[in-house]
């Protein structure tokens, strides 16, 4: 496996890192947007995509310290982004006044998906599981 070759460590801190980046980046943007008045998101919307800004600072927060419960929540963090990318992809969740407007969604989705699903195989896998003293078996 390619992350026993560069070190499942190195792994967990860039995803730790990239966590920290999305949500420092994205709660830095609506609170831009927001005190500019640059934002069409509705109340409802601004607030789910803070809070879930402020859980993958948490979450990215938690990988860096080693934390087992981080390791665990992002899984399932990321399995609630992939649902609701699906959701939102048929049409039955709709996300308006997006902040970056220059990416096509079907691309920023796919990219989210991928990332999210690689994250859940990952850190669910034995090797990753060792690094955060779990032993115990999915």
């Amino acid at each position: 496996m390619f992350s026993e070759k560069i070190g499942a460590k190195t792994v967990i801190l860039a995803i730790a890192w990239i966590e920290l980046a999305i949500g420092g980046a994205t709660l830095a943007g609506v609170a831009w947007a927001s005190v500019f008045s640059f934002s069409e998101k509705p109340l409802n919307i601004l607030v789910f995509v803070s809070a879930s800004s402020v859980i993958s600072i948490l979450l990215g927060a938690g990988l860096l310290r080693m934390d087992n419960r981080a390791r665990r929540l992002l899984m399932f963090f990321s399995g609630w982004v992939i649902l609701t990318k699906l959701l939102a992809g048929i049409g039955v969740l709709e996300f308006s006044g997006e902040l970056i407007k220059y990416v096509s969604d079907p691309l920023k989705n796919a990219i989210s998906v991928i990332y999210h699903a690689a994250v859940i195989f990952l850190l669910n896998s034995e090797t990753f599981k060792r690094e955060f003293g779990d032993t115990r078996r999915a």
